[in-house]
């Protein structure tokens, strides 16, 4: 299943609306493979005209990470989703960021949270 078609279940499934920020927001994260910060995405909505402030983006962020939907990047201070074949996985994700483009890339490997 696709990461957006997932994440709109799941947030329903767990009883909350599918608000049109928060559907903008879970298709931004679907398509994006950068870390994203709170002010770009409450950016990205302004400009589709849609109402919303930073403690509504904060929530929706909130929301997606109680779901483990996103990941919070404290280096870069922004979020990314969790891959779609990931989501069913419990195991911790770990990613190399890019400073400059902030673009993230998922790691595997054993024992990579101890480095």
């Amino acid at each position: 299943m696709e990461y957006k078609q997932y994440a709109l279940k799941l947030l329903k499934s767990n009883g909350f609306k599918i608000t049109k920020p928060r559907e903008i927001l879970v298709d931004l994260f679907a398509k994006n493979e950068k870390i994203l910060t709170a002010h770009e995405m409450l950016m990205l909505l302004k400009k589709k005209k849609i109402h919303a402030d930073r403690v509504t983006i904060y929530r929706i962020i909130e929301a997606l990470e109680s779901l483990r939907l996103v990941h919070k990047v404290m280096a870069l201070s922004g979020y990314i989703r969790c891959h779609a074949e990931k989501l069913a996985q419990s195991k911790c994700h770990h990613y190399l960021l890019c400073r400059n483009c902030k673009k993230a890339e998922e790691v595997e490997g054993e024992n990579l949270h101890s480095l």
